[in-house]
């Protein structure tokens, strides 16, 4: 452990004593877990003590639960304590529809700032990836009915960003909570309620998605390696000393772009793996040029593969096979993307 990270380890814990020893005191005084945890936020963000203020503070407390001073530590390690603040103090679901909805606001636009690197095919780094699911698990807590957290959460525990306390099925608990809303809420804004619905129908994808594909099928990186062995020629054979030039040639296309561009693949990666990763690529895309009845140049081919070679470094291969299948489906229907029309050679 470094010295760095040994300082932070003994500030959260510092931090945290002072928050359960306050909490304790609230207690104390009579109040239930609910009230201690409502003075709670009163006292730590400054907060006034109106009666309207106090029945907001009882509202995030009551969401909450035992996760009130996570809650706290949380918004304080990721700045938006005070954006925090004023979201609780201006919710209008408070007084609209005695619920919150904006406190939660903050969390979401935190996660989606990481969501947007992963649907932009950008590197996200763990510790960034783990934030974003704890904001969005924050979220809906706070809001049960926010569905893009509902949403955010289902993809990046694809990732396997999710936090480990977070067993619940996204799924279904989204779309539980935000039908429940749509069919309490009294004269909820339309086009906001419109939203809601886009969401669930999103979910539903998602979940019909994950019930027809088979746990037993092999991710696609599997396949091309046992494709790859059932077509490798005889070890000492004149078609295996053949193939065995091209091969390196490729391998060291890449390996000469990484040091270069100072991307995928990194030198982790195996030899074998790239040649996977491109068997695969390029057999994918191969047979989506054929349904749309064109070639696609082994230039351009080179450049997608590149493409998700970061990708399979910086992803788990669930999100590698899923994003694969959307890419070609996406190829198909309109075209290859302005990004994969860059031409780039390996030799």
């Amino acid at each position: 452990m470094g010295l760095l990270t040994f300082i932070h380890k003994v500030a959260a814990l510092s931090q945290h004593g002072q928050l359960t020893e306050q909490l304790s005191q609230n207690r104390a005084k009579g109040l239930d877990n609910l009230e201690a945890g409502a003075l709670l936020f009163t006292q730590k963000l400054n907060l006034p003590q109106t009666p309207d203020a106090l029945a907001r503070t009882v509202l995030l407390s009551q969401n909450l639960g035992e996760m009130v001073i996570g809650f706290l530590m949380f918004s304080k390690r990721i700045g938006i304590e005070n954006a925090t603040k004023k979201a609780l103090l201006d919710d209008p679901f408070c007084n609209l529809h005695g619920c919150l909805y904006v406190t939660a606001v903050p969390l979401t636009d935190f996660a989606r700032k990481c969501m947007n690197r992963i649907w932009n095919k950008e590197r996200v780094d763990p510790a960034d990836g783990s934030d974003a699911g704890f904001a969005a698990y924050y979220a809906t807590l706070i809001a049960p009915f926010a569905v893009d957290a509902w949403i955010m959460l289902d993809e990046l525990k694809k990732l396997g960003f999710c936090p480990k306390i977070d067993n619940r099925d996204h799924v279904k608990e989204g779309i539980k909570h935000v039908t429940r809303f749509l069919e309490t809420a009294k004269n909820a804004d339309p086009e906001f309620c419109s939203l809601l619905n886009e969401g669930i129908k999103h979910l539903s994808r998602t979940g019909i998605q994950a019930r027809e594909k088979p746990d037993h099928r092999k991710s696609l990186l599997e396949q091309a390696h046992e494709e790859l062995q059932q077509i490798a020629p005889r070890p000492g054979s004149v078609l295996e000393a053949s193939l065995e030039p091209a091969k390196a040639l490729i391998v060291s296309g890449y390996r000469r772009i990484a040091a270069t561009q100072g991307c995928a693949p990194s030198t982790t990666v195996s030899d074998d793996k790239i040649i996977e990763v491109y068997s695969c690529v390029c057999q994918a895309f191969r047979d989506a040029s054929k349904r749309r009845g064109e070639v696609i140049p082994a230039v351009l081919l080179n450049r997608i593969v590149l493409y998700f070679l970061q990708c399979q470094q910086n992803f788990p291969e669930t999100f590698f096979d899923e994003h694969l299948r959307y890419e070609v489906e996406k190829y198909v229907a309109e075209g290859l993307r302005p990004d994969y029309q860059n031409e780039l050679r390996l030799f």
